[in-house]
């Protein structure tokens, strides 16, 4: 049995401080999910509509945060953009570079990405190119940099090798 979760002492996290052991395919493997995502937001922006979210039934956690009130297409911008930096952020997980440097490159990344998603929408004339847009793309992506908060717990052990306690 696979122990994903073990107690980390190797890199000066408090040695009561549970790690989670997270499996690293091969740096090519790696960049299919970000080129997946980065698809389906292509094929969503410029080809065709995304599909319909069920609307949120409004109950008093969601009123009173206020997430009941978000339109349904900023939601799966946010989603979108958030799962795209997610992406690209395994996919250079392994990169020896300071958090805040991978951080500031993966959210650049997102959010270039998703301003040329709306500069191609400029030249569709039954979509509509949006400043708001890109800007909630940039939230979306700056909501899921809290992964850099979390990856000093993480160790990640590369595919193949061993995945017993150290």
């Amino acid at each position: 049995m696979v122990n994903w979760l073990v107690t980390n002492r190797k890199h000066g996290v408090h040695p009561n401080t549970v790690s989670i052991r997270l499996p690293l395919v091969p740096w090519p493997l790696r960049w299919l999910p970000a080129g997946a995502v980065g698809a389906l937001i292509c094929y969503w922006s410029l080809v065709t509509a995304p599909p319909a979210l069920q609307p949120l039934e409004p109950t008093a956690t969601l009123t009173t945060s206020g997430v009941a009130s978000v339109p349904g297409s900023y939601q799966r911008h946010a989603v979108a953009y958030a799962a795209l930096t997610l992406a690209l952020a395994y996919a250079i997980a392994d990169r020896n570079a300071p958090a805040v440097r991978k951080a500031l490159l993966v959210f650049s990344l997102a959010t270039g990405y998703g301003a040329l998603m709306e500069f191609g929408q400029f030249f569709l004339p039954e979509r509509t190119a949006s400043m708001i847009d890109i800007a909630i793309n940039a939230v979306g992506s700056a909501l899921a940099l809290s992964w850099y908060h979390l990856e000093q717990r993480v160790q990640f052990v590369p595919v193949g090798r061993t995945l017993r306690s150290p």
